[in-house]
């Protein structure tokens, strides 16, 4: 497609604040925006309030749609708060665009995107898949849950299917997904493989000692580094740093991101409260300088099902701030690590991930050529000017 042809661009994101897949449509958003496209971003305000909230930032229209209190249970909570959800078709009735773009299969997302499909039959409809909600993926109902959960998310899962049947172009972030959508039914020519991309200009990397004096992280001997909102599988990282700890008592790690239930209860177990800090949510652009403290950059993967379709968007960041990546050789983040050479693979659960830290550790040659690589595979391979590119040819 020529670069003169500009296009108005929708992108619906059902995350309530600046998490997931919001940075995934960011990355997308800002880059086509530079290549003069006026596009428009919605996600979901992160706070109750009635009024959406504009602005523009890099030249993307960002909206954060209105957010209600509602008496819904939990698991139907902020992505379907009455608010957004009008304001959202709201903006489909009154503002048209070239390209409405849906991501994740969710209420939010879904029905101002169904609205404006047959409002404008003939402008162009993409559906994004960044995660696995259903059928077997980390957000499905477990078997001993109520009945009302359950059939819940088996609309949710019509949803899906429905939304991949209309679009004219289905984006997802793995092999697994690519494959799920064409087992649906999805012609193969209208699925398009684009993993998320490195944020080269946001983020740069630093001499570890630098950062961690600007920054005032006092920690002397090796620091990993962990960021994550939805720490679901951070367990598995801190049973390793036991193991780890008990042989190499001056490591420490840093985890980035909400001091979660789940950090309180395993940091306790395990007792390792003076191994182990956790830095809060920051600013995105602060990302960098916490990860250049870290000597590496642990992404704990195990092999589940959820992991097997994910491309997980800390690894973009992890890899511009030219530290080696330690992770699990599950779905198709571990065998890139492997083919770059940025970093070593686990399997094996805990044990296997503290084996492969030690052994960068050991090995400091290994570790800076690992972490230099990292950053050259950002430059080169993972750009999300790249990756906008290879959307904007779906458009």
């Amino acid at each position: 497609m020529p670069q003169a042809e500009r296009l108005r661009i929708l992108m619906l994101v059902h995350n309530a604040g600046k998490v997931g897949d919001y940075y995934r449509a960011w990355g997308f958003a800002r880059e086509l925006a530079r290549r003069a496209h006026a596009v428009t971003l919605i996600y979901a305000r992160s706070e109750q309030g009635l009024r959406a909230e504009r602005t523009c930032v890099d030249g993307v229209e960002i909206i954060a749609a209105p957010r209600m209190r509602t008496p819904l249970p939990r698991f139907l909570s902020h992505t379907r708060s009455p608010s957004d959800l009008l304001m959202r078709c709201g903006h489909v009735l009154t503002t048209p665009y070239d390209v409405y773009h849906a991501f994740a299969p969710k209420e939010n997302t879904g029905f101002p995107w169904l609205l404006a499909r047959r409002l404008y039959p003939r402008r162009v409809f993409v559906f994004d898949q960044c995660d696995l909600y259903v059928d077997g993926g980390f957000r499905g109902p477990r078997p001993s849950e109520p009945g009302a959960r359950r059939r819940f998310y088996d609309c949710l899962a019509a949803l899906d299917r429905g939304l991949k049947r209309r679009a004219d172009a289905v984006t997802v972030i793995s092999t697994a997904l690519a494959d799920r959508a064409i087992a649906q039914g999805v012609a193969s020519e209208r699925v398009f493989h684009i993993v998320s991309g490195a944020p080269v200009d946001v983020i740069a990397p630093l001499p570890g000692e630098e950062a961690r004096q600007r920054l005032g992280i006092h920690v002397q001997g090796p620091l990993l580094g962990y960021s994550a909102f939805a720490q679901d599988d951070l367990p598995e990282l801190l049973q390793a740093l036991r193991w780890l700890a008990d042989h190499q008592p001056d490591i420490h790690l840093m985890v980035i991101g909400p001091q979660s239930p789940i950090y309180d209860h395993w940091v306790d177990v395990l007792q390792l409260q003076e191994q182990v800090f956790c830095v809060g949510v920051i600013p995105y652009s602060s990302l960098g300088m916490y990860l250049a403290a870290a000597t590496a950059l642990v992404l704990p993967y195990p092999d589940t099902i959820p992991n097997q379709a994910r491309w997980p968007n800390k690894l973009g960041d992890y890899l511009c701030a030219g530290r080696p990546v330690v992770t699990g050789s599950a779905g198709d983040v571990g065998p890139f690590v492997q083919r770059h050479g940025v970093g070593l693979t686990y399997s094996g659960g805990a044990e296997g991930m503290a084996a492969c830290i030690l052994r960068l550790l050991e090995n400091r040659d290994l570790l800076d050529e690992m972490g230099a690589r990292a950053r050259r595979v950002a430059e080169l391979e993972l750009p999300w000017a790249r990756q906008a590119l290879r959307l904007e040819e779906v458009y």
